[in-house]
Protein backbone atom coordinates (compact mmCIF):
# COMPACT_ATOMS: atom_id res chain seq x y z
CA UNK A 1 0.00 0.00 0.00
CA UNK A 2 1.26 3.49 -0.83
CA UNK A 3 0.73 6.50 1.38
CA UNK A 4 1.54 10.13 0.72
CA UNK A 5 4.16 11.42 3.15
CA UNK A 6 4.94 15.00 2.24
CA UNK A 7 5.63 15.01 -1.48
CA UNK A 8 6.68 11.37 -1.66
CA UNK A 9 4.64 8.22 -1.96
CA UNK A 10 6.14 5.46 0.15
CA UNK A 11 5.45 1.82 0.77
CA UNK A 12 4.81 1.12 4.43
CA UNK A 13 3.86 -1.74 6.66
CA UNK A 14 0.98 -0.20 8.59
CA UNK A 15 2.85 2.79 10.00
CA UNK A 16 1.82 6.33 9.23
CA UNK A 17 3.81 9.41 8.26
CA UNK A 18 4.25 10.71 11.79
CA UNK A 19 5.81 7.44 12.91
CA UNK A 20 8.17 7.58 9.96
CA UNK A 21 8.98 11.24 10.62
CA UNK A 22 9.75 10.45 14.27
CA UNK A 23 11.94 7.55 13.19
CA UNK A 24 13.91 9.76 10.78
CA UNK A 25 14.23 12.50 13.43
CA UNK A 26 15.56 9.93 15.91
CA UNK A 27 18.05 8.65 13.33
CA UNK A 28 19.24 12.20 12.63
CA UNK A 29 19.59 12.89 16.35
CA UNK A 30 21.68 9.73 16.81
CA UNK A 31 23.84 10.67 13.87
CA UNK A 32 24.44 14.18 15.22
CA UNK A 33 25.20 12.76 18.68
CA UNK A 34 27.80 10.42 17.26
CA UNK A 35 29.38 13.29 15.32
CA UNK A 36 29.43 15.63 18.32
CA UNK A 37 30.50 12.98 20.79
CA UNK A 38 27.65 13.78 23.19
CA UNK A 39 25.32 11.13 24.51
CA UNK A 40 22.25 13.09 25.59
CA UNK A 41 19.87 15.51 23.94
CA UNK A 42 19.56 18.85 25.63
CA UNK A 43 16.70 21.32 25.76
CA UNK A 44 18.60 23.58 23.36
CA UNK A 45 18.28 20.94 20.61
CA UNK A 46 14.48 21.08 20.72
CA UNK A 47 14.59 24.87 20.89
CA UNK A 48 16.84 25.09 17.85
CA UNK A 49 14.52 22.70 16.00
CA UNK A 50 11.57 24.98 16.72
CA UNK A 51 13.57 28.01 15.61
CA UNK A 52 14.54 26.21 12.41
CA UNK A 53 10.93 25.29 11.62
CA UNK A 54 9.81 28.85 12.40
CA UNK A 55 12.51 30.20 10.11
CA UNK A 56 11.41 27.80 7.37
CA UNK A 57 7.79 28.90 7.80
CA UNK A 58 8.74 32.59 7.58
CA UNK A 59 10.78 32.00 4.42
CA UNK A 60 8.22 29.77 2.71
CA UNK A 61 5.15 31.76 3.68
CA UNK A 62 6.18 35.40 3.69
CA UNK A 63 9.34 35.80 1.65
CA UNK A 64 8.40 33.46 -1.20
CA UNK A 65 4.91 34.99 -1.34
CA UNK A 66 6.37 38.49 -1.50
CA UNK A 67 8.88 37.53 -4.20
CA UNK A 68 6.18 35.78 -6.21
CA UNK A 69 3.90 38.82 -6.03
CA UNK A 70 6.64 41.22 -7.16
CA UNK A 71 7.71 38.74 -9.85
CA UNK A 72 4.19 38.40 -11.23
CA UNK A 73 3.78 42.18 -11.39
CA UNK A 74 7.18 42.53 -13.09
CA UNK A 75 6.45 39.83 -15.64
CA UNK A 76 3.04 41.31 -16.40
CA UNK A 77 4.60 44.74 -16.94
CA UNK A 78 7.31 43.29 -19.17
CA UNK A 79 4.75 41.53 -21.36
CA UNK A 80 2.77 44.78 -21.67
CA UNK A 81 5.85 46.82 -22.54
CA UNK A 82 7.18 44.23 -25.00
CA UNK A 83 3.86 44.21 -26.87
CA UNK A 84 4.16 47.95 -27.59
CA UNK A 85 7.10 47.67 -30.02
CA UNK A 86 6.03 46.63 -33.52
CA UNK A 87 9.41 46.56 -35.31
CA UNK A 88 11.35 43.67 -33.75
CA UNK A 89 8.44 41.30 -33.34
CA UNK A 90 10.32 37.95 -33.41
CA UNK A 91 12.84 38.76 -30.69
CA UNK A 92 10.23 40.38 -28.51
CA UNK A 93 7.94 37.38 -28.88
CA UNK A 94 10.66 35.19 -27.36
CA UNK A 95 11.11 37.62 -24.47
CA UNK A 96 7.35 37.60 -23.90
CA UNK A 97 7.40 33.79 -23.84
CA UNK A 98 10.15 33.86 -21.20
CA UNK A 99 8.09 36.29 -19.09
CA UNK A 100 4.99 34.08 -19.36
CA UNK A 101 6.97 30.95 -18.43
CA UNK A 102 8.50 32.78 -15.48
CA UNK A 103 5.04 33.91 -14.33
CA UNK A 104 3.80 30.30 -14.56
CA UNK A 105 6.74 29.18 -12.42
CA UNK A 106 5.92 31.81 -9.80
CA UNK A 107 2.25 30.78 -9.64
CA UNK A 108 3.15 27.10 -9.24
CA UNK A 109 5.79 27.93 -6.61
CA UNK A 110 3.05 29.60 -4.56
CA UNK A 111 1.12 26.32 -4.78
CA UNK A 112 4.20 24.46 -3.61
CA UNK A 113 5.52 26.52 -0.69
CA UNK A 114 3.25 29.17 0.94
CA UNK A 115 0.03 27.26 0.37
CA UNK A 116 1.22 24.59 2.84
CA UNK A 117 0.62 27.01 5.70
CA UNK A 118 -2.63 28.45 4.33
CA UNK A 119 -4.63 25.24 3.73
CA UNK A 120 -5.96 23.59 6.86
CA UNK A 121 -6.33 19.79 7.06
CA UNK A 122 -9.71 18.27 6.25
CA UNK A 123 -11.99 16.85 8.93
CA UNK A 124 -10.99 13.26 8.11
CA UNK A 125 -7.31 14.02 8.71
CA UNK A 126 -6.28 14.17 5.06
CA UNK A 127 -4.41 17.20 3.86
CA UNK A 128 -5.31 18.72 0.49
CA UNK A 129 -1.84 20.27 0.15
CA UNK A 130 -0.24 16.81 0.21
CA UNK A 131 -2.74 15.55 -2.36
CA UNK A 132 -1.80 18.40 -4.72
CA UNK A 133 1.95 17.81 -4.63
CA UNK A 134 2.19 14.90 -7.12
CA UNK A 135 0.87 17.36 -9.73
CA UNK A 136 2.43 20.60 -8.47
CA UNK A 137 6.02 19.35 -8.07
CA UNK A 138 6.43 18.11 -11.69
CA UNK A 139 4.84 21.33 -12.96
CA UNK A 140 7.28 23.36 -10.88
CA UNK A 141 10.24 21.45 -12.28
CA UNK A 142 8.86 21.76 -15.82
CA UNK A 143 8.53 25.54 -15.60
CA UNK A 144 11.92 25.73 -13.94
CA UNK A 145 13.58 24.29 -17.03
Amino acid sequence: MFEACGTYYITHNGTNCTVLANMYAFMEARKSMSLNGSSNLSVDDSKSGRMESTFQMVVELYIISLLAAFGLVGNLLSVIVLRQDRERRDALLLLQAVAVADACYLVVSVLRYPLRYLISPAADGSHRWVDMQPVVFPLLKTFQV
